[in-house]
């Protein structure tokens, strides 16, 4: 892991506050996740101690309903940034990959003595080969509906 983010680290210190309130964020999300349990853990002390009044009742209950929908804001703006940072991040990386292909191009030893047609045709066979490609004989009873499933080529 200490090796990506070394290999990325141009990219954090360019972004270095958006990555900063990804931390906070996720910190902030993760304090958020203890808060229910606090909160129940205050509304029954409250009734045993037997101090629950309306007024209580309703700022714990009210806590507890909000609380949720807070921290579903939160993990979706840390989602969100995550995820357009990360976008960012491929979208970078991916210039930065075609430019230096497009700067090897002229240099590229193969490209300076063939041409691009004479590569692919050493690459692939030419078409009628292709075409008058038989199946060997030993291979005509496999696709028939015979019981027998053994190989006809041995």
């Amino acid at each position: 892991m200490f090796k990506v983010i070394r290999h990325i680290a141009w990219f954090i210190k360019q972004e270095w506050k958006s990555y900063v309130l990804i931390f906070s964020l996720l910190l902030t999300i993760t304090v958020f996740a203890l808060v229910p349990g606090w909160l129940l853990g205050l509304s029954i002390d409250t009734i045993i101690s037997g101090g629950l009044t309306f007024a209580s009742l309703a700022w714990l209950a009210g806590s507890l309903a909000a609380f949720p929908v807070v921290r579903y804001g939160l993990s979706y703006a840390y989602n969100y940034t995550t995820v357009k940072k990360t976008q960012q991040l491929a979208h970078s990386m991916r210039k930065k990959y075609l430019a230096h292909l497009f700067e090897m191009d002229s240099s590229f030893p193969v490209s300076m003595k063939n041409t691009r047609k004479a590569i692919l045709s050493r690459a692939s066979p030419p078409i009628w080969t292709r075409s008058s490609r038989r199946r060997p004989d030993c291979w005509k009873g496999w696709f028939s509906t015979s019981a027998s499933f053994s190989s006809p080529c041995r």
